[in-house]
């Protein structure tokens, strides 16, 4: 509440009443002079002037009352410690109503029979004659009765002028600054569950409903509804006139079927102070019950009090204490805080299970150590609010894994002898854990299936990424060296995250700095800089730790120590482990490691990955980005020009050679292309630290497989991104093209080729040999892959890429995520009996369609679990065949020109090809029940294996079209994922009707 004239209100005289708040003052008119035309004129412009000075003096004075209603409510008004009587001790009443104060209602005594106390506002301020002004009949309303509803928590107050103690005059004017006065319709939703806080309101007028949503209640948005004239905001009822106020208020619905109203809130009352206290989603559902009207207390200006004055939290969690169960008082009782180091075990395998736990912050790791090895294979990741061990302690059974903390973690722990009691009471509660273990043990049931999937000899290098994307709450951004544009990459992921609904926090050394001061980093700001880092964790979905500072500085070690994941940036041509890379080693980091490679433009040299990843053998994991004019860092022994004129001379010559070349090849010269925002690779990060990636997988198929090219021209047409490709046989071939650059062009150009190839009988059959491995020996064929990949590696792909392949030697699949391309995408398209195996470190390797034709296991692996696939494989005669229980191969062989015999029996080619395929169409049927996975079978069934390669138009053309029909009936359906934020979160925005603020 303001006690002088600032700058921006109105121009008015005024005084200090005698509560020290300034007032205004008008100037009194006579009413008694003789009455002419001109005076007639001047009296009623006097009269008008001063019914509106008077409506406005009326405002002022009901927000007085206003914010001291609001301040005893929360505590910022305290009345004073009553005397002890003769034996020192307080009476129960003096000690309630300090320790607990209560909420004063703007009307104690309820609503005023017939009419609506705000809506005849105006009927008060025309008898303010007789009976005063408001404020002295808000006065006394406040003494004359109470609110006893303790729903509510109303209740009666000690006179505002007795038991008042002195309160700091620049809090109680910016808490009347930041007040406002909201008009709510009757059924508005104030806060809806999951919602995060926007502020406190204070009820004046009508009732709040806080209601639990019960099973399948569904919130839906009716729209913007006008006001009635039966129901004008509070402003209009004043006669004030604000011409930017909106006309319409958003009121949203809400079915009440299905819920349960915990309490109501009468007018005095709080609500929404215990998401404002713990900076937390909603619980409940705040409705308004009646037209009502409400002061709204914005969260950052309640911040803002709390700081200023602790007394105001203290008064609002004794309130909460007041509406808490003694269930909850129970549990809370038999509760335990445990807090974990980096590395610290919080149980290990074989334990005994006595109780389960909680995470509040930080991260833990479960990991399997085999008897009698040192490989530990890592089973998942645990983050903020998971529940950890709760499926040994049902069951009774040892710990079955080892957790271990990433970073420093703290839990609560639930005693097995507080769940028991709980359940007793409550049996509710058993239902619910008992849901929670059926999922656990649907994870396990996934788990090892992926595992299945992926390989047996991949799966415990990979399923520590299983779920490692999920529930991520701290990144930190770490440059290899000083060069690398640390702050630039940072500044861009943020965006890309907060364009996808993604609240982010971006932390660099400044910014620590200029909140908490230069002694952030010392030993006395220690325990204040981890208290603010918490509570960043608490009010953003994701951090961002930006190590920007000098390599010696502390932050950098505080970004490594926070971190959840660690984001290394590499640029340049240099591989050598650069000292802030050295810095990461030295301290003890438990979190993942995953390489980041900046280049000025889409392409990666071949070969240059591998050197990367060949120094670092701690990364889990790498990707490519482009960043337009990132400076590469020269190497030590580089030759430098000091010359200008050279340097000029030199590039003017090669724009010339550059011209003319263009030129004779009719080329024009074009920019660089631009991708919208969720389509480039900033957005990808994002979407894998979101868990929002999105998968394509593409099976085998011979010369059908070229109708794969239509799909990622249809994918690309309709924006949708994709995030990482999966291949087998053909698949990994137009995959393979596609990952290297992400370019739909060059991928049809290059599979073109390969296919004219493939066409030309003549090469096949130079390529004929004597078929006691194969009819090929396989050098054509791998001639025509090899012109297609050249020397690149599977490393240097833009985009994640994986290849299957069959392993006759130790009779199991392969997934290959590294290594030349061309190698191990001419295993996985090895036909047994058309070419070769292919020999891999003395293994053998063949098609991978024998084992899996559609691997969607090493996308389950990294996180993935929006997955389109497209299957282009043939579709085998299931109709019954009936030929006795022997057959005769010469009956057979003379009834092949018989017209009139109709018996269709398989040759040994297809029973062998049907035996091969058997574990295929096992995997085939798996995804097909995957509701997380768009299937789309390609009608291409009538192409050729092999001969197909001729129609190469014709069938990428079948595709294109059956793609683009597909991608539109799913779009349809609302099943298309398109990698950005469909439903963004509500912005803290106030909802209701604003009336004209004093002060602008």
């Amino acid at each position: 509440m303001r006690t002088e004239v600032a700058a921006g209100d109105l121009a008015m005289s005024g005084q200090k009443d005698g509560d020290g708040f300034f007032r205004p003052r008008f100037p009194r008119i006579d009413t008694w002079r003789g009455r002419t035309p001109t005076s007639s004129l001047n009296d009623r412009r006097r009269a008008s002037a001063y019914e509106s000075e008077e409506e406005d003096d009326d405002q002022f004075q009901l927000r007085d009352e206003l914010v001291k209603s609001i301040a005893k409510s929360i505590g910022l008004l305290q009345p004073p410690d009553q005397p002890p009587d003769s034996r020192g001790n307080r009476s129960v009443a003096a000690s309630l109503s300090v320790s607990t104060p209560n909420s004063p209602a703007m009307f104690p005594n309820g609503r005023p029979h017939g009419r609506s106390p705000f809506g005849n506002v105006l009927d008060m301020a025309n008898a303010s004659h007789e009976r005063g002004n408001i404020s002295s009949l808000l006065r006394e309303s406040l003494l004359n009765g109470v609110d006893d509803d303790v729903s509510s928590m109303s209740a009666s107050v000690h006179d505002s002028h007795a038991g008042v103690m002195d309160v700091n005059t620049t809090i109680m004017r910016d808490l009347g600054n930041h007040l406002d006065i909201l008009y709510f319709k009757k059924g508005s939703v104030l806060v809806k569950q999951g919602e995060r806080a926007a502020g406190l309101y204070y009820v004046i007028d009508g009732f709040l409903d806080v209601s639990w949503p019960g099973k399948g209640q569904q919130l839906t948005l009716s729209g913007i509804d006008s006001h009635s004239d039966s129901s004008r905001p509070f402003g209009a009822a004043l006669g004030i006139k604000d011409p930017g106020a909106p006309s319409k208020t958003p009121s949203r619905k809400l079915a009440m079927e299905d819920e349960e109203v915990l309490y109501t809130v009468k007018p005095g009352g709080l609500a929404g102070y215990l998401a404002s206290l713990c900076s937390t989603e909603s619980y409940v559902n705040i409705t308004a019950k009646t037209d009502c009207y409400v002061g709204f207390l914005p969260h950052n200006a309640l911040e803002r009090i709390l700081e200023r004055r602790p007394i105001v939290l203290l008064t609002l969690a004794k309130r909460l204490l007041s509406l808490l169960s003694p269930l909850i008082l129970h549990i809370d009782a038999g509760l335990d805080w445990r807090r974990l180091d980096a590395g610290e075990n919080l149980y290990e395998k074989g334990d005994k299970a006595t109780d389960f736990y909680i995470i509040i912050s930080g991260r833990l790791r479960a990991v399997d150590k085999k008897a009698n090895s040192d490989n530990v294979s890592v089973i998942r990741e645990y983050g903020q609010n998971d529940p950890i061990g709760e499926l040994d302690v049902i069951l009774g059974a040892p710990r079955s894994d080892t957790v271990q903390a990433i970073r420093e973690t703290e839990l609560v722990r639930i005693p097995t002898a507080l769940f028991d009691a709980v359940s007793l009471k409550h049996p509710a509660t058993t239902m619910q854990f008992m849901k929670l273990i059926v999922g656990e043990v649907r994870k396990a049931v996934s788990q090892r299936q992926t595992e299945f999937h992926q390989g047996s000899h991949h799966a415990s290098g990979t399923a520590s990424e299983l779920r490692a994307d999920r529930n991520l709450k701290t990144v930190c951004i770490l440059g290899s060296s000083r060069d690398v544009p640390v702050a630039q990459f940072a500044a861009k992921l943020k965006t890309a995250l907060e364009d996808l609904g993604s609240s982010t926090s971006y932390l660099d050394q400044a910014t620590v700095m200029r909140h908490l001061g230069r002694h952030a980093f010392t030993r006395m700001g220690a325990l204040k800089i981890a208290g603010w880092l918490a509570d960043q964790e608490q009010h953003y979905e994701i951090v961002l730790y930006v190590a920007d500072a000098p390599l010696s500085s502390e932050w950098n070690k505080t970004c490594i120590h926070q971190a959840d994941l660690v984001l290394v940036l590499g640029a340049g041509d240099d591989p050598q482990l650069g000292e802030y890379e050295k810095l990461l080693l030295a301290i003890k980091c438990y979190a993942r490691k995953e390489l980041i490679l900046l280049h000025d433009e889409r392409a990666v040299a071949p070969g240059s990955t591998r050197l990367w990843l060949k120094n670092r053998p701690w990364l889990q994991a790498h990707h490519h980005v482009e960043l337009p004019g990132v400076a590469a860092p020269l190497k030590s022994g580089s030759i430098h020009v000091h010359d200008p004129a050279a340097v000029a001379a030199f590039k003017h010559l090669r724009e010339k050679v550059e011209t003319r070349f263009k030129q004779y090849r009719g080329i024009r010269p074009l920019g660089r292309p631009r991708r919208p925002p969720h389509l480039n690779d900033f957005a990808r990060i994002a979407r894998r630290l979101t868990g929002k990636q999105i998968g394509l997988v593409l099976s085998g198929g011979g010369a059908r497989g070229i109708s794969h090219i239509g799909m990622l021209q249809a994918l690309e047409e309709q924006g949708v991104p994709i995030d990482a490709i999966a291949g087998c046989s053909i698949g990994s071939f137009v995959g393979g093209l596609y990952a290297r650059k992400t370019d739909i062009l060059e991928t049809t150009g290059r599979a073109k080729q390969f296919a004219g190839r493939m066409g030309s009988m003549l090469r096949i059959l130079s390529d004929v040999t004597y078929p006691f491995v194969a009819y090929t020996t396989g050098h054509e064929f791998n001639r025509g892959i090899y012109k297609a990949f050249y020397n690149t590696h599977i490393e240097d792909f833009w985009i994640p890429f994986f290849a299957n392949s069959t392993n006759i030697t130790h009779s199991r699949m392969e997934i290959h995520r590294s290594g030349y391309a061309w190698r191990y995408v001419r295993a996985s398209m090895t036909l047994a009996g058309f070419l070769p195996p292919l020999s891999d470190n003395g293994e053998l390797l063949v098609d991978g369609g024998y084992m899996d034709n559609t691997p969607i296991g090493p996308l389950r692996a990294n996180g993935i679990r929006d997955i389109i696939v497209v299957d282009v494989g043939s579709i085998d005669d299931t109709s019954p065949r009936n030929y006795g229980d022997s057959v005769s191969g010469w009956w057979l062989f003379f009834n092949r020109w018989n017209p009139f015999y109709n018996r269709s029996v398989l040759s040994m080619t297809e029973i062998s090809s049907r035996l091969t395929y058997v574990s295929s169409v096992k995997t085939l049927e798996d995804v097909k029940s995957d509701n997380r996975v768009l299937y789309m079978a390609m009608p291409v069934q009538h192409i050729e294996t092999i001969g197909g390669f001729k129609q190469f138009p014709q069938v990428l053309d079948i595709g294109l079209k059956a793609a683009r029909t597909k991608l539109k009936e799913w779009e349809k359906d609302g099943r298309l994922p398109h990698g950005v934020s469909v439903e963004k979160k509500p912005a803290l925005t106030r909802r209701g009707t604003r009336i004209r603020r004093s002060s602008i």
